[in-house]
């Protein structure tokens, strides 16, 4: 169910969802054509972007989160191409992504699916892995990139699965515990080397766009849980085999956080949707509002407390949690599943 059918549902309108959709299917659109123009075109590597482009929520000032994903034989050309297309995306007016290199050049599928955990999993290399997974898309052909989902998947659970049977992923539901708890510790991490720019913008998205894609994940793997999977594809719980749980994981990675959250709302708890998806809408508006993206932007920490769009902020983001909170831990079928796997 997608957040416009949610809506209609329980009798909302939320326009800024729309309006961010058709942003981000707008600007993709550009970015296609530039690929097109350029002659992008080989199996062995997509253009993958990220962040809110990838989840449908493009708004004035976001920045374009991005990747040349490699799945092949290394040549010196992927890093002339990597260059051109960065100086493309730079002269059609893109915000190039943050400093910390997570962004912006070129991934090899090696480490992304065979560097889980241990002393070679960057921070960077978790990133780009979950992100795959959580909030992604394939600008031009998706090749190399639904060669690379799969092969994460089956890494996660070729690990988890050694005697096959549906259960929840826990390899793949800790590795997404760790990335979220990251996030929060290199929050911290890059306020202080970065002395304190873009601290408003950046405390806002943790707790609102951050926490959206940690939940969606959550119900990702939630929903590998027989009593769910019983439901939602019988043939897989008839017949349970690892490609039929790839399968079923990657529909998750075809669909947006928003629309994995608003199928669960509609689904579990409808009476949340306010709290849920009308605070995140709010926040989109805002966020797509110049000014208010600006002011967020230059606001210090110390300036946080008497300022009232940072307040107004903060009630949106504690009833977005608020709402979270009462799905996971309040309904008949996620709260046991939360109990269980979500805190130890």
């Amino acid at each position: 169910m997608s957040v416009k059918s949610l809506a209609e549902a329980v009798g909302r309108k939320w326009p800024a969802f729309e309006s961010a959709a058709l942003a981000a299917d707008e600007t993709l659109g550009k970015l296609k054509a530039i690929v097109q123009a350029e002659n992008i075109d080989s199996p062995d590597i997509s253009v993958v972007v990220f962040g809110s482009l990838a989840r449908g929520e493009w708004t004035i000032g976001s920045d374009l989160d991005w990747t040349m994903l490699i799945d092949g034989q290394a040549e010196h050309e992927h890093g002339n191409t990597s260059h051109k297309w960065s100086d493309l995306i730079a002269k059609a007016g893109f915000v190039k992504p943050g400093t910390t290199g997570t962004f912006g050049a070129l991934t090899f599928s090696h480490d992304l699916i065979h560097q889980i955990g241990g002393m070679d999993d960057s921070n960077r290399n978790t990133t780009q892995r979950l992100l795959l997974l959580l909030e992604s898309k394939a600008v031009n052909r998706g090749d190399a990139y639904d060669r690379v989902v799969r092969g994460i998947l089956r890494r996660y659970l070729e690990n988890d699965y050694r005697n096959f049977r549906l259960k929840v992923p826990r390899f793949l539901l800790n590795d997404l515990h760790r990335y979220w708890r990251t996030i929060c510790v290199d929050y911290a991490s890059k306020y202080r080397e970065q002395a304190g720019q873009k601290w408003g913008i950046r405390n806002v998205k943790l707790r609102m766009s951050r926490k959206l894609t940690f939940a969606a994940g959550l119900l990702t793997c939630y929903q590998c849980h027989p009593d769910w999977i019983r439901d939602a594809d019988p043939q897989l719980f008839r017949e349970p085999t690892a490609d039929g749980l790839v399968n079923y994981l990657e529909g998750f990675v075809r669909q947006t956080p928003l629309d994995i959250l608003a199928k669960a709302v509609a689904t579990l708890g409808p009476e949340m949707s306010d709290r849920i998806f009308g605070s995140y809408n709010t926040y989109l508006d805002k966020l797509s509002d110049p000014k208010v993206r600006d002011h967020l932007t230059k606001l210090k920490p110390d300036e946080s407390k008497a300022d009232p769009t940072f307040r107004e902020m903060m009630e949106l983001s504690n009833a977005f949690e608020d709402g979270l909170e009462s799905l996971f831990f309040d309904t008949a079928l996620l709260s046991p599943l939360t109990r269980k796997y979500g805190v130890f």
